[in-house]
């Protein structure tokens, strides 16, 4: 799905609700299609809202005989960025969906929260019959999408994924019909949203099994990295969806991506930093808690490893899977940090437990000083200090 913020960051909330949130268009004013404000009457206003509240109560007769009168099927709210079209494409009211595009509502509006359009939010809410009449009608199936690599995941600010795309939503969704559809209507397969997610990240972060395996049916590029390196695998092993990590890695997805040769790591630089050089501390959420990574290079978070990914996570079964099928126990990312110092720096005991029995090294050090035993220290994380001051006099 986020800045934008790294996908360690991603809290995903209904892109509706969170419009809701944010302040919208003044009274006196209405927007067009491209998000442009201009005068509104009095009449065109009382029409609006008399039409926004037949669309709330679902009354379809009456969004008609009230867009016969006149109501502009642009009309939004007073507090959100969404048209008409969309409020219903979301909510799944399929008549009104109908009636308004009848009326010619805009299939593909500017200027809305995020960049979303009906087509999107239908994808995102499974609403496959929806999905269908707007593509029917010409809405654009590949809105949005980007060539993979673009866009940032640490630029934005906002609620959910900038600018989406609809095989991302119904994949972020978990809507295996959608997902099937739209590919069938020339939906791409890897493209990439705003936020350089493709489908296959989206379906590894947040679908279902049998959403990742409906896109590797049908090819999706199991190594495409976001724009801050990291693969639908990484995203898989940080939240230690480990039915979803064999199914990727089944699909050729390779378990050492991002390693790099020792003293190669490219930390990056920061004018906010704590006194020691490194970064202030960083939360990531991970399956609903908050882990806290302190002292780490600039770099962090950026182009890890699978092992390192499960290692910050604390996704100790996904770490026993990777090893078994290759993956490097020391194998350093673009921080030149290993899975070890990822655990430590976490504070994760039951991850540096599992590293250290598999053979990890403790001693190891960053091109930034920075060693397991400092990023714990770090975090005062005195178990985890002392496993790694037992692994050293062994």
């Amino acid at each position: 799905m986020p800045r934008r913020r790294s996908p360690y960051f991603l809290t995903i909330l209904c892109p509706m609700t969170a419009a809701m949130m944010i302040g919208g268009l003044p009274l006196n004013l209405r927007a067009d299609d491209t998000g442009q404000k201009s005068p509104m009457t009095t009449a065109q206003q009382q029409l609006g809202d008399k039409l926004l509240g037949a669309i709330s109560t679902g009354n379809a007769a009456e969004v008609e005989a009230l867009l016969n009168r006149g109501a502009n099927p642009e009309y939004r709210h007073q507090n959100s960025r969404n048209t008409p079209l969309m409020e219903v494409a979301e909510k799944g009211k399929t008549e009104i969906v109908k009636v308004l595009v009848n009326h010619g509502a805009k299939l593909d509006p500017q200027g809305t929260f995020h960049g979303n359009t009906p087509l999107i939010l239908a994808a995102l809410h499974g609403h496959l019959e929806i999905v269908k009449i707007l593509v029917e009608h010409g809405a654009n199936i590949n809105v949005n999408s980007t060539t993979h690599g673009h866009g940032s995941l640490l630029s934005g600010e906002g609620i959910g994924p900038p600018d989406p795309i609809p095989l991302g939503s119904a994949a972020q969704g978990g809507h295996t019909d959608i997902i099937e559809y739209l590919i069938s209507k020339g939906a791409k397969i890897d493209g990439a949203d705003g936020s350089s997610y493709t489908p296959l990240m989206w379906a590894a972060e947040t679908g279902g099994p049998e959403t990742v395996k409906a896109l590797l049916r049908h090819h999706a590029n199991v190594n495409i990295k976001t724009a801050e390196g990291y693969t639908a695998l990484n995203l898989a092993a940080l939240h230690g969806r480990l039915e979803i990590v064999k199914l990727l890695v089944e699909g050729k997805a390779d378990v050492n991506t991002n390693v790099i040769e020792p003293g190669h790591g490219s930390p990056r630089t920061s004018k906010k930093t704590e006194p020691d050089g490194s970064l202030p501390p960083r939360t990531a959420v991970v399956n609903g808690r908050t882990v806290t990574v302190s002292g780490q290079s600039h770099a962090a978070l950026y182009y890890p490893t699978p092992l390192g990914s499960a290692a910050l996570g604390g996704q100790t079964a996904v770490t026993e899977y990777l090893l078994s099928k290759g993956a490097k126990i020391d194998g350093r990312d673009r921080n030149s940090y290993t899975p070890l110092m990822w655990a430590s720096g976490a504070a994760s005991v039951e991850g540096v437990k599992v590293l250290l029995r598999h053979g990890a090294d403790a001693t190891l050090q960053a091109v930034d000083g920075k060693t397991a035993r400092s990023l714990a220290a770090a975090r005062n994380a005195t178990a985890v200090l002392a496993l790694l001051d037992g692994a050293k006099k062994e």
